[in-house]
């Protein structure tokens, strides 16, 4: 209808041009993005596709079908997290560059900005997951094994990268981060036990009138 008019055809000429200008950028914006897209697919399947083979080899290895020399059958789950986690980090690094705007200086900042955020929060996090692999390769206890550290005893329940949690003779459920762990001495009952036998230390009171042999006799 502005066409109709001298005076206004002018503005319907600017309007045009307001909206066609962006509409066709951001249509040749998205067309030439689609050689990006199909390289992303690429990457993150073929990654995929790693991770289920190197899945595949963990299992095999901690059902002890497949058997390697040096390498035992609990280092498999710990050595598959390790290889899944940098294993993603590499296929991000690939995609990331991929994305759109990733190259501007705003995605730049905000991506500083967050690697210092998750480096200052998770220093804690960091240096029990490290403990945990240590004390994983290290192999000093398992689950099922009684020991002592930081002054507790208990039975191994559960044995993860962050922390190791114990169940005492009183059923006390006991967490402990494996950097502390790892900092102190811990002594595995269970191991020496099964091998030469594990010599208890026990105070029995009694009165001096008893007889020695039926002291012992009942011991």
């Amino acid at each position: 209808m502005l066409r109709l008019f001298p005076q206004t055809e002018v503005w319907v000429i600017q309007l045009n041009q307001w909206i066609k200008v962006p509409l066709n950028s951001i249509k040749d914006s998205i067309f030439n993005y689609i050689p990006n897209i199909v390289k992303m697919i690429i990457i993150f399947f073929i990654g995929k596709l790693i991770i289920r083979f190197l899945r595949f080899i963990s299992i095999e290895i901690s059902r002890k079908r497949l058997v390697f020399n040096g390498f035992h059958a609990e280092w498999s789950k710990p050595t598959f997290s390790i290889l899944r986690f940098v294993l993603n980090v590499f296929i991000i690094i690939m995609i990331f560059p991929l994305l759109p705007g990733a190259e501007s200086i705003a995605c730049r900042g905000v991506s500083v900005f967050l690697g210092i955020l998750l480096s200052i929060g998770s220093s804690s996090a960091i240096t029990n997951a490290i403990s945990g692999l240590v004390i994983t390769y290290m192999r000093p206890y398992k689950i099922g094994d009684w020991i002592k550290t930081k002054g507790t005893i208990g039975v191994v329940m559960e044995k993860s990268l962050l922390i190791t949690r114990l169940k005492t003779f009183n059923n006390e459920d006991i967490t402990i981060p494996n950097s502390s762990i790892l900092n102190d001495h811990t002594i595995n009952f269970t191991s020496i036990g099964k091998e030469k036998g594990l010599a208890v230390s026990v105070k029995v009171n009694v009165r001096y009138d008893y007889n020695p042999a039926i002291i012992e006799e009942k011991l």
